[in-house]
């Protein structure tokens, strides 16, 4: 499988998991991506009609991310816990993770990260197989300047207080 060279949000297969223990000591869930799809953010929808610069599927890109349900402290890290109950329906135990996964789709979020001087691309958040990334909310989802005026009509003075409040 060729490592993904693009940021970008994606539906995946899981193809490979188990748990990594940092030298920092924090704890986490890795996990090896098959690519099939990928958000078009400009047509609002999932994209299977992807290749690479030399014209190679997009099936056959891949990624690589850790999901961290501990953190360096040994406390837990509630976002990784959060992003796999929801993503994978995970129940807490971690001989889940023990055998490998069969058929697990997912969507993840894809971020460039610059490690030790190379340039990689990583699974950086997890979401469920269903999820809408244009409901996610960012640029992509932006109220229009009518919805905003309803918004202050309604919340506008509780907004007020509560910001006075932190004065």
């Amino acid at each position: 499988m060729k490592p993904l060279q693009t940021a970008g949000t994606f539906k995946t297969i899981i193809e490979e998991w188990g748990i990594t223990k940092a030298d920092s000591g924090a704890i986490g869930v890795s996990m090896r991506h098959r690519i099939t799809d990928w958000w078009d953010a400009d047509a609002k929808k999932w994209n299977t009609a992807l290749a690479d610069e030399h014209g190679v599927a997009l099936e056959a890109h891949g990624c690589y991310g850790t999901v961290w349900i501990f953190k360096k402290d040994g406390s837990e890290s509630f976002n990784g816990i959060e992003q796999l109950v929801s993503a994978i329906g995970w129940d807490g135990a971690l001989v889940t993770f023990a055998k490998q996964p069969e058929s697990v789709s997912v969507v993840i979020d894809v971020k460039e990260e610059t490690y030790e001087g190379k340039k990689q691309y990583k699974a950086s958040w997890l979401y469920p197989p269903t999820s809408d990334p244009s409901q996610r909310g960012g640029l992509s989802n932006v109220a229009s300047a009518e919805d905003i005026q309803k918004l202050q009509d309604e919340m506008g003075a509780r907004l007020r207080a509560a910001v006075g409040s932190k004065k």
